[in-house]
Parts: C-alpha cells; structure tokens; sequence
C-alpha cells in the first residue's frame, strides 16, 4: 500500500459489521491508517521540536529512516517529515531472490489552523517507491524487471462549530502513477 509507515500516528483495525462503513468490498475488515495532524499550541505542544527515528533488518539488510519537524505558535501548527527506506535481495534458507529490492523516499507536510472551537487543515503527502520483481531463471535469465509506483494525496479538512450545528468539510485529491 502507498502508506509511510513512519509517518502514521496509529493503525485501526476494523472488522464485522462496522467495516461495511467503507463499503460492500470491506467485508472482511479494514486497515484505516490515520496519518498525524498539526500540533496545537493550546494543547502544550512547543514552537518547533523534532524527531529522528532509525531501524534495519538482517534478512533483507534493510535500513531505514525518517526525520520529521513540528511545532505551534498562536493558532498555527504545523508539521513536515521526510522518510527513506532501501533493502536489498531477500534471502532464504536455500539462497538469496535476485531482483527483490526496494527503494523508497516520501515526504509530508501539514498546515492546521485553531480558532476557538473552528478549525482548518491542509496536508499534503508523497509516497514513491520501486520495487523490483523478482522473476524465475529459467524465463529470461538477468531480467531486472520493477514497478515505480508514485502516489500524491492532498487533504483539506475544515470545521466549524456554529450555534446548535457543527459544520465540517472534507476535500481530497490523489493521485497514482
């Protein structure tokens, strides 16, 4: 999935009757992946802080790695991140998978405005990957085959509280190559 796993705030698994919420192709449940919002000053967060995270693994010798910046002042939050992920042949017990790499760099970031009870949000991210495919010897010997997928996700989120209503917009873009 075009998911930066180090770029989430939490995973929810979601699974009987509450998945047909996402419609008639989740009936065996959901993954809802929820990505992290802008900081709000209001709620103690600091003018800007930070976090480096890093972790390999042997069986593939994959190592990877994020740096992201948020921070809040007045009714402003924001956020931006950058993460990056490369591994090399899988090995097995009976021998290394040639062609079963990844590469992998993504980027985002987030605006948040709070006002009183009002609040708006504008997020962008970019997942891109290549992946390569490993294929059998014996149909094309050296064949190096991958896929390139690019995904681009733009989100606009926006509530306001009004006397007995609360009225609440969400407009999204993506896109996938």
């Amino acid at each position: 999935p075009e998911i930066d796993a180090l770029n989430l705030e939490r995973i929810e698994v979601i699974r009987g009757p509450a998945s047909v919420l996402y419609g008639s192709d989740a009936m065996g449940g959901v993954l809802n992946a929820i990505t992290k919002e802008p900081p709000v000053a209001s709620e103690g967060a600091c003018k800007l802080g930070g976090m480096i995270a890093a972790n390999g693994f042997s069986n593939n010798s994959q190592a990877a790695g994020s740096v992201s910046l948020e921070g809040a002042q007045g009714t402003v939050g924001y956020r931006g991140g950058l993460s990056a992920r490369k591994s090399d042949n899988i090995r097995t017990p009976n021998g290394e998978l040639f062609n079963s790499g990844v590469k992998e760099l993504n980027g985002s970031g987030a605006l948040g405005i709070h006002s009183g009870g009002a609040m708006a949000t504008v997020d962008y991210a970019h997942f891109g990957t290549e992946i390569q495919i490993h294929e059998d010897p014996a149909e094309e010997e050296g064949a190096t085959p991958f896929q390139k997928v690019i995904h681009d996700r733009a989100h606009v989120h926006g509530l306001l509280p009004l006397a007995q209503i609360r009225l609440e917009a969400n407009v999204g873009w993506q896109r996938n190559n």
